[in-house]
């Protein structure tokens, strides 16, 4: 009997072993590529991270209260902020940048010029800043669960609407809100009125429009998923599948399409019908989580933390890996693709930015 409970552990011990070693150990393809350049950064933790649309221009932001603009192709620092700031974001025509820093204040900064115009200071910590597609209304969020919406041209406050996360909608006309405590709300930009109220639940995340802006897709901590018509607030699907709390919902760039994500299952779904095309699962069990948007401009391929100590680059469909790049930090807080898509920017928790440049790493086979 001894001789058997001693095989028993043996065993266990193995099955243990194998395990740990599907989640760390380097598999056949695998060889981390370095990034091309490791910048600095900030001294601390990077809050804010883009690219301008000539995928060279890099933008970072962090808890040291400074914005800096990055070559990224050589690594030279370009400019310093005039106006301080822990988060910024790009407006579309990329004439200005929008910042808030810990004073509570929110800034315009004009790049051309450098002058900034300060917009009404914010009462609480601000979770996210960000201009609406047309560049005419910028938007941002803070600890006390309101989002203010500020005229770009005048930095007159337009309305305050109740909510924690916020997304335009494609024509800039709406913006979709949720807040932990309450379902998720569609709000017009011009008059602040409250236009709907998706389903009666609370506990609901990550509220996103389809490309077309026809759809909103919202995903509750419990696992589910519903798709909204944007126009007149009705359900059109429940997508089930998932169990435990959603990491995101997203539609493809092309709008056929939606990906739900979990922390190590990844389901694609028909956008049209709501069926479930695919489950990947078992070649990113070994993956942690995937950040921001999961797609590349193109539309095709997820980015994912693998633990420890490399980013991992699947192709959303098939499930194959593509690249894997190696960094120095087991610990990644912002990822951003540059909008031709051929290269990435991540900053790590001690404020360093690494740089990767796809097109010139090999291929997975």
């Amino acid at each position: 009997m001894d001789k058997f409970k001693r095989w028993v552990w043996i065993g266990l011990a193995v099955a243990l072993a194998a395990a740990v070693g599907a989640l760390f150990w380097p598999r056949q393809g695998d060889e981390a590529v370095p990034p091309r350049i490791i910048l600095p950064g900030h001294p601390t933790y990077v809050q804010s991270l883009a690219f301008f649309s000539d995928s060279k221009t890099l933008l970072s932001a962090g808890n040291d209260n400074v914005v800096r603009l990055w070559d990224a192709e050589t690594g030279k620092l370009l400019n310093t902020g005039i106006a301080p700031g822990a988060f910024a974001s790009i407006s579309p025509d990329e004439q200005r940048i929008a910042v808030w820093n810990p004073r509570k204040e929110i800034y315009l900064w004009n790049i051309s010029t450098g002058e900034s115009t300060m917009l009404e200071a914010s009462r609480g910590g601000i979770a996210a800043i960000t201009f609406a597609p047309d560049g005419r209304t910028v938007s941002a969020t803070n600890s006390y669960k309101s989002i203010a919406v500020w005229d770009v041209e005048t930095g007159a406050l337009l309305h305050t609407v109740d909510g924690f996360a916020f997304t335009y909608s494609p024509d800039s006309k709406r913006i979709v809100t949720n807040n932990p405590a309450s379902a998720p709300k569609v709000w017009d930009i011009e008059t602040g009125a409250l236009l709907h109220t998706l389903g009666a639940h609370s506990s609901w995340s990550h509220p996103s429009y389809s490309p077309d802006g026809k759809r909103i897709v919202t995903a509750s901590y419990e696992g589910g998923i519903q798709v909204w018509d944007a126009k007149t607030g009705a359900l059109v699907h429940m997508l089930h599948g998932h169990r435990g709390e959603m990491l995101m919902p997203a539609y493809y760039p092309d709008g056929k399409t939606i990906t739900s994500v979990m922390e190590r299952n990844v389901k694609i779904w028909n956008a049209d019908t709501g069926a479930l095309i695919k489950t990947l699962n078992e070649k990113m069990a070994g993956n942690r989580h995937i950040y921001g948007n999961p797609y590349s401009p193109t539309g095709d391929k997820y980015l994912i933390q693998k633990i420890p100590s490399a980013v991992r680059i699947w192709d959303a469909t098939s499930g194959e890996l593509l690249r894997t790049l190696s960094h120095s930090s087991r610990r990644f807080n912002r990822f951003t693709y540059s909008p031709d898509g051929k290269t990435i920017a991540g900053a790590n928790e001690n404020g360093e930015i690494y740089i990767w440049h796809i097109e010139q790493t090999a291929s997975a086979p």
